[in-house]
């Protein structure tokens, strides 16, 4: 079956592939086990986090609080503490967080399953939290004997607010003596010395997160200039010193502030002109009488707030073809703002009436889905497609007499979550966070309008899968490392993945592989859709919580919720398979448009390379790209998929949607203990469907528009064409 990009393996493409001796038959792929799926989250805060202990949400909930929720609430396989180590509220996290996890795991050795698995295995970590432009990244460690590992958690700033005002408002205990590592060469010294070479036999892995999310940037200054304090510039750190493959290992996809995913070729929000040339912002300020700065026009991805500021002002004027109109609108393009000016009585009159006393004051709906990427799923809020997992892949770093150095991710998804809640992505909980009292850092979150339009963007957060044959730290960890990772947006859909290669001779290869080839690579993919989970988990329904936990506990650490699998699944309505050819020159690297497009053939990001549409619970799938021996040699592509269930309901599917829609999240919402008592009673009366409690935030399935779409994004296959 032909298709734009790739062609599916059917019958009459098997006989073809045979004949080119690569075909393997179904039986031969799957021939040695596939390996479990194991659920976990690698990116959690408790009240040692700043923003977690000032959100209101965290309640004194610290990491024992978030063990109990991991094991027996969210019923995860494994789970790694990663607060803020720039932001504590105590210094003695670090010996908190080891002890922790030492005694989770000791608790758990001694109740081992049918395999002689542990229930859980816990990974202590930390959060490094650089602003621009290195990004924030989670540093996650193997062990739990302290013998094994560094004795502090490094930090990237001596103190998040300045070392005078540390130790009164974070309440921290510090002792002047911490590990401050600025960029990340930095911080892989500090590993490489503290761990993986000191050696006691220490081993970590680092994982670049939220890397597209510009939520603390103030959508009315210019684009990644001075105000943005969350960015991460990739061809900046792909460098022998900023990037170290053997522990930059994974990237997080997916979290609770949203996917990161995809690159568009957005424009700036203005663009500025020299003697009728476009030159970067740095020239245009060197020659600021004789530079023209000119707001962006909107296109199907990108509606820059410039723009929407002048519609804001069009919409105020009683003509909007009047003089006073069109030049108003000029300003607002060109500061960003409504009406920034003086208005005279007389101006003001041009105004219709209910505007004329506060003509500059505007409703957070009223920006609508300006500075947001409008055709991504689930984007981070302020989204900067330069800064996604897909910009990171098409980038690649140049040295002469040196070979070209690229990223090799591996994917996971985790929850970010806030409140000691790792695997919190149950719908009920996370309703009442979404709402819950907000502490914002940076000039975007204490606009209280900005931080209404922040709210649309939370969601309740993904998961990471390890396919792997036990669940032991050991094989975890190695697996974890091997890439055999996927992530989701929370169903915890099944996804197995390999590819058959030739080289000398015929290989198969798993997810998450770099390999090399001669021939097309063929892939084989089996999924099943994530089961439908019960909205209830009544008390004395789970004899493994009445076990562990009193009724007070369950309802204090679990909010009276816990993961409770149903026999039905939901079934799987496509895949999209993206493929991604790394850049072998600078020129392929820095050119301005890196996605492929007819008239850009020159690409190298093709997203969807293919869709291949199902409607089944379970799906075995296989597929070649006849493309792939045309690449020349040495070039690497990655291919990864998108593995997408059919519409169901949930929380900020569609953010722009709703934005656009003049509504936002930050509307009354009831209490979480009113909540939980009506969504998940424990006195036998039948629960309160989340549609019949009134939200702006929370989706219908029967409203298109805004219905989740959940999915999974497998680790990417690095095929070099030899």
């Amino acid at each position: 079956m032909a298709r734009r990009f790739g062609i599916r393996v059917t019958r009459v493409a098997l006989l073809l592939a045979f004949l080119s001796g690569l075909a393997y038959a179904e039986e031969d792929v799957w021939k040695e086990p596939a390996g479990s799926i194991y659920w976990g989250d690698l990116h959690v805060h408790t009240a040692y986090s700043l923003d977690a202990w000032a959100s209101g949400w965290t309640r004194g909930r610290y990491l024992k609080e978030a063990g109990i929720f991991a094991l027996y609430c969210a019923k995860l396989d494994f789970v790694a503490f990663t607060d803020h180590s720039e932001m504590l509220t105590n210094a003695d996290y670090w010996k908190d967080a080891i002890a922790t996890a030492r005694a989770m795991n000791e608790a758990a050795g001694r109740s081992l399953d049918g395999n002689g698995d542990p229930a859980i295995v816990v990974f202590p970590g930390w959060e490094w939290t650089q602003q621009k432009p290195w990004g924030h990244k989670n540093v996650i460690m193997k062990y739990d004997d302290p013998n094994l590992l560094p004795a502090q958690a490094a930090r990237c700033y001596r103190g998040f607010l300045g070392p005078g005002l540390v130790t009164a408002y974070l309440r921290g205990r510090y002792t002047g003596q911490e590990a401050i590592t600025r960029t990340p060469g930095e911080l892989f010294d500090y590993l490489r010395r503290t761990c993986t070479r000191s050696g006691t036999g220490c081993a970590t892995i680092v994982i670049p997160h939220g890397n597209a999310w510009g939520q603390l940037t103030d959508p009315r200054t210019d684009w990644l200039s001075i105000t943005p304090n969350m960015f991460t510039d990739w061809p900046a750190q792909l460098n022998p010193r900023d990037h170290d493959p053997d522990l930059q290992r994974a990237i997080e996809v997916y979290s609770q502030h949203g996917n990161s995913e995809q690159y568009r070729p957005l424009h700036p929000e203005y663009r500025y002109y020299l003697e009728g040339q476009e030159v970067d912002l740095k020239t245009c300020r060197e020659n600021a009488k004789a530079c023209r700065k000119v707001c962006s026009e909107p296109n199907a991805s990108f509606e820059p707030c410039c723009f929407r500021a002048g519609e804001i002002v069009k919409a105020r004027c009683q003509d909007p073809d009047s003089e006073f109109c069109r030049r108003e609108m000029d300003r607002a393009k060109e500061s960003g703002v409504p009406f920034a000016g003086f208005l005279s009585p007389g101006e003001k009159k041009e105004l219709k009436p209910e505007f004329r006393d506060r003509p500059a004051e505007v409703k957070a709906e009223e920006w609508g889905a300006c500075d947001q990427c409008l055709d991504c799923y689930q984007p981070a809020s302020v989204y900067r497609p330069q800064c996604s997992v897909q910009q990171a892949l098409a980038t690649g770093y140049f040295a002469e007499g040196e070979d070209p150095l690229y990223y090799r991710f591996g994917f996971v998804a985790s929850t970010d979550n806030h409140s000691a809640m790792p695997g919190s992505v149950k719908e009920v909980k996370r309703f009442a966070e979404l709402h819950s009292p907000g502490f914002g850092v940076g000039n975007f979150a204490f606009q209280t309008t900005q931080f209404e339009r922040i709210a649309n963007y939370l969601n309740p957060g993904g998961l990471v899968a390890i396919i792997s044959p036990r669940r032991t730290r050991e094989d975890l960890w190695q697996n974890l490392f091997a890439r055999r990772t996927y992530g989701t947006t929370g169903a915890r859909i099944e996804v197995w993945l390999r590819a058959v290669v030739e080289e000398e001779g015929r290989e198969i290869v798993e997810m998450g592989a770099e390999t090399v080839s001669q021939r097309n690579p063929v892939f084989y993919l089996r999924a099943r859709g994530a089961l439908q989970e019960d909205p209830t988990c009544p008390y004395a329904e789970e004899p493994e919580i009445r076990q562990n936990l009193s009724e007070d506990e369950f309802r204090e650490v679990c909010f009276a919720q816990c993961f409770r699998p149903l026999d039905e699944r939901v079934k799987i309505a496509r895949i999209e398979v993206v493929k991604i050819r790394q850049p072998l020159t600078p020129q392929e690297a820095d050119q301005p448009d890196l996605r492929y497009r007819a008239d850009n053939p020159a690409g190298l990001i093709f997203d969807p390379y293919q869709v291949e549409r199902f409607d089944a619970a379970q799906i075995e799938w296989s597929w070649t790209d006849p493309d792939f021996i045309q690449e020349p040699p040495g070039r690497t592509v990655a291919y990864y998929f998108r593995v997408i269930q059919e519409p169901t309901e949930g929380y900020n599917c569609n953010p722009a949607a709703l934005l656009r829609s003049a509504k936002t999240c930050n509307g009354a919402a009831p209490s979480p203990e009113e909540l939980n008592l009506r969504t998940t009673p424990q006195d036998g009366s039948p629960p309160a469907p989340l549609k019949s409690i009134a939200d702006d935030c929370y989706t219908d399935v029967n409203n298109p528009a805004g219905s989740c779409e959940e999915r999974a994004w497998t680790s990417p296959v690095y095929v070099t064409r030899r």
